[in-house]
């Protein structure tokens, strides 16, 4: 795992339990990840 991998952990969790809505907001941010 690297800091990278823990970063997007991180803030995709906090952002996603904050706007639940993001991923249709931003489908690309989710799609970078893969």
């Amino acid at each position: 795992v690297t800091w990278a991998d823990f970063y997007w952990d991180v803030c995709s969790t906090t952002l996603l339990s904050c706007k639940p809505d993001l991923a249709d907001k931003y489908p690309r941010l989710l799609a970078l990840r893969e």
